[in-house]
């Protein structure tokens, strides 16, 4: 019982992080977050493959 409370919790906690990221796309999909760990960063479309870049928050460092 306890073990199933904790997991209802982390998927509820997993879906808000998700939803705080998620934008809408011009076609009617959702634009969703390439790589976990860069949330912000890639973001590619649901269900026209449209993607979009946030270079501000790149992990990828440029040459000076």
């Amino acid at each position: 019982m306890e073990m199933e409370y904790q997991m209802k919790i982390k998927e509820s906690e997993e879906q808000q992080a998700t939803e705080n990221y998620n934008e809408s796309c011009s076609c009617g999909g959702i634009m969703v977050p390439m790589y976990d760990e860069y949330p912000t960063w890639l973001k590619f479309c649901s269900t026209c493959d449209t993607r979009s870049e946030n270079t501000d928050v790149s992990p990828i460092l440029e040459p000076v």
